[in-house]
Parts: C-alpha cells; sequence; structure tokens
C-alpha cells in the first residue's frame, strides 16, 4: 500500500496522554505531528477528503435551511460530493489509476462505485447512525453488507440510540467490540487484494470521550484505579483501541502513514446562549409565550427509554424544532444552536423586514457592543465580521454574519436563561439512566490530532494549509499528484 490513512474522530493528544498507550506514544515521538487548528463548525472528515473549506462544500455540522424559516439541518451526505467543484479523494485517486478502500469514515453514505471497497461511515445526519445491521447501500460492493453483517460489523455506537438502560461496562466493552470488529474486518479487505490507499475511521473514542469526559480530565497516566470503575473501563477502551492502530499499520505495510482526527477534544464546562445578550442589547425580542415550552414539557415527563425510541426512528429533533423564541418580527439578529455566530434577520435567507443597509449597520453596532461587554471579555468572546469576507463562496449563504470567538470550552447551544452558564452536564457520571445525548459533558476542540510517518515528513515541510484540508494535501502529495 502507497499510503494508509486512519481517522481518530475526536482524537487529541491531551487526552491520549492520560491513558498507558505503548504503542501510539512511540508512534507520536518517532515521527512528524502537524500543528493545525479547526473551527469546530466545519465538518473536518469532510475537509479532509475534499480538501476544501465548509464555505465551499456546505459541510457543516449545522447549517441554516435556508427556506425562510430559522430552523437549522445536520444534513450531509454523498450528495454533496458530487459538486463538480468538490471532487473527493477516491475520484481523484481512481482517475490516477489508484485503488482505494474505505471504511467508516463518516459522510460517504451511501456508498459510490470506486475502484476498490467501501463502507460508508454513520454521521453527517446519516440515517445508518446507531444502526445495528449493515445495509446493502453501505457498501460498495452491495455484497460487502453480507460479509460485514456475518462478521457482526457494527456501524456505530451512540449512546442516544440505545434503547434501555445500560451499565458503563456494557457501554464501553460495546464501544471495544465496535472498533475491534472495524480493525478486523477492514485488515481482511485489505488483504484480500492490493490496494494503493487505505482509509479507515474510528469513532469509539469520542463516543465516550463526550459522557465521560470530567472523568477523563481527572485521570493520571501514573495511577491505578479500581477493578470495574469507569476510570477501569475507560482504561480498558483505550488500550483496545492502541491494539487497534498498532495491528491495522502492521496489516497495511504502508509507505507513508497518516493519523488524523476530524477535530480535537475538550471539557464542556460552559453553554452560550448568545440570544439573550441580543435581547438585553436590543437587537431581537422574545415572545411573549414560549413556542417550545410544551415540547420542554414533554421531554420532562417522558420516561428516556421512550425518547430514545423516538431518537432512534426519526430525524434528530434539533433539526426541526428551533430553541429560538424570539418575535421574528421585532428581531434583528440571532444564533443557532452549534454555530458559533450571529446571523442578521436579513430578507433573502429569513424574510426579515429590514433593509440590508440597515442591518449592516447593526452589525457593526452589535460588534462593538459585544467587545466592549465585560461579561464576553472575562470568557474570552470576541465578535468580528464574517460572512462579508468570504464572497464568492459557494456556500456563503450559510455563513452567519458575525463570527464569535470563544474558548473550546463554551459550546453553543442557543439555549439557557444566561448569555453564558456553566454546564450542569459536566460532572463525574453514577449513573447512565441520567445522560440525555450524546454531546454530554464533552465538545469539539480546536486543535486537531494528526502524526505523519517520517517518510512524509519533507511533504510536510511544503504544506501551506493549517486547517485539515492540509490532510488532503498530503496525502495526494504522497501520490505525486499535487506539488
Amino acid at each position: 500500500m502507497k499510503c494508509l490513512v486512519i481517522g481518530i474522530d475526536g482524537a487529541d493528544h491531551r487526552v491520549l496522554k492520560r491513558f498507558k498507550l505503548r504503542f501510539i506514544e512511540g508512534y507520536i515521538n518517532k515521527n512528524v505531528s502537524l500543528d493545525l487548528n479547526e473551527d469546530v463548525w466545519s465538518r473536518g472528515w469532510a475537509k479532509i477528503v475534499t480538501g476544501k473549506a465548509g464555505s465551499q462544500t456546505g459541510g457543516f455540522y449545522a447549517k441554516p435551511r435556508l427556506d425562510g424559516s430559522h430552523l437549522t439541518t445536520s444534513a450531509f451526505s454523498m450528495d454533496n460530493y458530487k459538486d463538480v467543484d468538490c471532487k473527493p479523494l477516491w475520484e481523484k485517486l481512481n482517475k490516477a489509476n489508484y485503488t482505494t478502500g474505505f471504511m467508516n469514515v463518516p459522510t460517504t453514505g451511501p456508498a459510490t462505485k470506486v475502484n476498490g471497497f467501501m463502507v460508508a461511515g454513520a454521521g453527517g445526519g446519516s440515517d445508518n447512525d446507531g444502526k445495528d445491521s449493515v445495509p446493502k447501500e453501505a457498501c460498495y460492493p452491495s455484497d460487502l453488507a453480507e460479509y460485514l453483517n456475518e462478521m457482526e460489523y457494527t456501524l456505530d455506537v451512540r449512546f442516544s440510540r440505545i434503547v434501555g438502560d445500560i451499565s458503563h461496562h456494557d457501554f464501553l466493552m460495546q464501544l471495544i467490540a465496535m472498533q475491534e470488529k472495524q480493525t478486523e474486518c477492514f485488515i481482511d479487505l485489505i488483504n484480500a487484494k492490493e490496494l494503493d490507499f487505505g482509509f479507515i475511521a474510528l469513532t469509539s473514542l469520542v463516543r465516550a470521550q463526550n459522557i465521560y469526559m470530567k472523568h477523563i480530565d481527572n485521570m493520571n497516566i501514573d495511577r491505578e484505579y479500581t477493578s470495574e470503575s469507569v476510570e477501569d473501563y475507560l482504561q480498558q477502551l483505550y488500550v483496545s483501541f492502541d491494539g487497534c492502530l498498532e495491528r491495522i499499520i502492521n496489516a497495511a505495510s504502508a509507505e507513508h502513514v497518516i493519523l488524523a482526527s476530524d477535530h480535537g477534544q475538550s471539557s464542556q464546562r460552559f453553554t452560550s446562549n448568545i440570544n439573550i445578550w441580543l435581547t438585553e442589547n436590543g437587537f431581537s425580542k422574545t415572545k411573549s409565550k414560549k413556542i417550545n415550552g410544551p415540547i420542554n414539557f414533554i421531554k420532562k415527563v417522558t420516561p428516556s427509554i421512550i425518547r430514545k425510541l423516538i431518537a432512534r426512528n426519526s430525524t434528530s429533533l434539533k433539526d426541526y424544532l428551533s430553541p429560538v423564541n424570539l418575535d421574528w418580527d421585532a428581531t434583528d439578529a440571532f444564533s443557532l444552536r452549534y454555530i458559533p455566530g450571529i446571523y442578521l434577520n436579513d430578507n433573502s435567507r429569513f424574510l426579515g423586514r429590514k433593509t440590508d443597509q440597515e442591518l449592516l449597520e447593526i452589525s457593526e453596532r452589535i460588534i462593538n457592543k459585544f467587545n466592549q461587554s465585560d461579561l464576553n471579555k472575562k470568557y474570552g468572546m470576541m465578535a468580528e465580521k464574517y460572512r462579508a469576507t468570504k464572497t464568492g463562496a459557494k456556500h456563503e449563504r450559510l455563513l452567519p454574519d458575525i463570527w464569535i470567538h470563544h474558548s473550546e470550552d463554551i459550546f453553543p447551544a442557543a439555549a439557557g436563561e444566561k448569555s453564558i452558564q456553566e454546564n450542569p452536564n459536566y460532572k463525574y457520571i453514577d449513573d447512565l439512566s441520567s445522560v440525555t445525548h450524546d454531546m454530554y459533558a464533552g465538545s469539539k476542540g480546536v486543535k486537531p490530532f494528526v502524526v505523519c510517518s517520517d517518510s512524509l515528513k519533507e511533504h510536510c515541510g511544503t504544506i501551506e494549509e493549517d486547517d485539515l484540508t492540509a490532510v488532503n494535501s498530503l496525502i495526494l502529495k504522497s501520490f505525486g499528484l499535487i506539488k
């Protein structure tokens, strides 16, 4: 194999170093690490696959629907890669007569025809999230599904899709089983035919990190933990993962190897609701009655098992229900969940009533006032003009007009009674029955984990990008397709 990429969802060296990982620590020390940055709104996998920013692909974790409403969608799939200016890795490599094997890379479903094989990953609003069996449309060739199901391959394990109560042990052992089986199947497939390029993504670590981040923050590599404790189970997960990396790298015997995460990992210590600040400062107005009051009541009185059943069989609720309780006729600007920015309530996207000139003046007032706020300064939050700096981008209409810089331990939830509040879910988890969603105590970090084999050292010195599009460039450089 010419080049092997192992994607590690949510990998962050600050987390990895808390565990006793013989192989990966040795690998880091012997090879080349890249210092990259991510905005954590863009989909890192899409950047690696295309080499293009989210403003060009539309690859964002949440984005406005642009249907006149103020709702968002998390949908992103293979269809988005069909854009003529957005050719993914498999097309570029296959066109150059290189064979490729892709397994479990998020946002690659449904699987497309390639010279090699493809097993689509979940994510991007995929219908495959949390499914136990592999459908034919997730595979190319389609008969791979039969093999994978015989092998008891698991597409993904998401806590929110598990029906019924589950213990710490059983949840973390499911994650171990998933990564072990994905590793076994990937090795089988790359051994079955000679490939020039292989790309597997493992998502097990981030599923645990986002729930157990408080535990992980307080773990110490030199400490022994009680058997059958959460920390003991986490150590088992990471040791198993370390072994998976070693087996894949040894089996592939690739000339070049890249380990890459789609983002780093942070503790979610705070959440922000910029709509509160906008309302307090006269840029928006709340409705007299909360439209989502009944929804919140239903959520409180509905047992978690019923809520998980609903989540398992329907598109994510957050895609359809806006948490924003605003009087749109009297609102000039607003924020949305997951997006670190402020949108102007313009007419072309949101059917707002103000002219573009009026909104331009309002934008300048928002930025000036936001940056003068003592509270925002305290939490390292700063506003700057954004959408106007991206004119000409294919998906410029998706972009917030104002970008909000904030520390990575603040999640833009667009919910809560204060503009910034402590996250009550950042805590030690005694019982998983209290956990209500996947990104509970952790969230995405701005420093992705990227380590390249020493054979790529010369190419690393020529990389101009400072984000994950650099990984796409490195792959193409390793094949001599770009200089």
